[in-house]
């Protein structure tokens, strides 16, 4: 990770993301804890790259069990992101 560089600028903190992502792309738990673990430097830059696109791939499912029921106001926070996902888009324009 750190030839690629683990800063927040963008031109160190997509590829790293990618490169992350790229490593583990089927299990999403392992993906997370990588982000934050092997990265080091702007681990919140690079993580939330990483759980962007590792929820795109994998969606609510993919997240461990413990980590829907556990979260401070997880309940809360899977109804919104389900509310969210039935609305139609925005039109442009």
């Amino acid at each position: 990770m750190r030839a690629l560089g683990v800063s927040a600028w963008s031109r160190e903190a997509v590829p790293s993301a990618l490169c992350l992502v790229a490593r583990e792309p089927y299990h999403l738990e392992r993906l997370m804890l990588d982000s934050v673990n092997l990265t080091g430097g702007a681990v919140e830059s690079i993580a939330t790259i990483v759980g962007s696109i590792g929820g795109a791939l994998h969606g609510v499912g993919g997240l461990p069990g413990k980590w829907r029921r556990e979260g401070g106001d997880a309940a809360r926070l899977l109804a919104a992101g389900r509310s969210l996902c039935r609305r139609p888009a925005a039109s442009g324009g």
